[in-house]
């Protein structure tokens, strides 16, 4: 039987099994509680990021987490809505509780996990892989490129360090140079480094297109519209430095590239 994190009021870990972090995530596909199905491998093999809250309904520690609020805001930040790198899962896995609990009404929970929430909640009727950790709440971020767990976020104690923990596995499992950038999604930019204008390729822009730019923390700093006869993209306001601009078409991302700001 799993047991709770034993955790001070900040959410740092004194006791715990973790996540087995550098192990491969073993893959599962659960339904919702809205009747759609997620498969962990489908997603990474998209290029997305997953985010995995593992917990249970009466465990006072993953209460405590969600009460924080922290998957609400990654969701809101890089899931659908955001940069739509990343996908973020609520999963309770105890075989000891029921539907009821999640929803705070059963005999077996600490309050209503679901009202409010933007993000998907699976309930498990068997434990979880022991890589996903042993204790509860364990929370797991695993990487597209070679399906590893790479972090776990239930050991930080501020939404501003798990922003910064997700969004250095997007940078590390996303593309590491211009040239593997182009090759995968198929655009380029230039000239990289930019100091006024970035031009983007044509090959991408035959439909208007919309693309956000995002510093490498995550933020998002500017966004507009690129065509086919107005490629070109505006960085001169812009503080010199590192940058990624998403590409979507419509709601779909299209692709992501690095590129450096510098006033030369």
């Amino acid at each position: 039987m799993k047991q709770t994190l034993l955790l001070i009021s900040s959410f740092v870990i004194a006791s715990a099994s973790y996540a087995q972090v550098g192990a491969i995530a073993p893959d599962f596909n659960e339904t919702d509680l809205d009747g759609v199905t997620h498969n962990l491998y489908d997603y990474l093999d998209q290029g997305k990021v997953v985010v995995v809250d593992v917990s249970a309904t009466w465990c006072g520690a993953c209460w405590g987490f969600h009460q924080g609020g922290f998957l609400n805001s990654l969701n809101s930040q890089f899931g659908p809505t955001g940069t739509d790198e990343a996908v973020v899962l609520f999963i309770e896995d105890n075989p000891e509780t029921v539907l009821a609990d999640l929803y705070g009404t059963g005999s077996n929970t600490q309050g209503d996990w679901v009202t409010g929430e933007n993000y998907p909640f699976i309930k498990r009727t068997e434990y979880m892989p022991v890589e996903y950790g042993t204790y509860y709440p364990v929370v797991s971020v695993i990487c597209p490129t070679d399906k590893k767990i790479k972090a776990t976020l239930e050991g930080y104690s501020t939404i501003a360090q798990m922003r910064t923990a997700v969004q250095n596995v997007i940078n590390e499992c996303g593309f590491t140079s211009v040239d593997d950038i182009s090759a995968a999604n198929d655009f380029e930019l230039y000239p990289n480094p930019a100091s006024v204008t970035l031009t983007m390729s044509q090959s991408v822009a035959a439909n208007n297109s919309s693309y956000k730019i995002f510093s490498l923390t995550g933020q998002e700093i500017q966004s507009g519209i690129v065509t086919m006869s107005e490629n070109q993209i505006g960085v001169s306001e812009l503080a010199d430095g590192i940058y990624f601009l998403q590409l979507f078409e419509g709601n779909k991302a299209l692709g992501r590239q690095k590129f450096i700001k510098s006033a030369q």
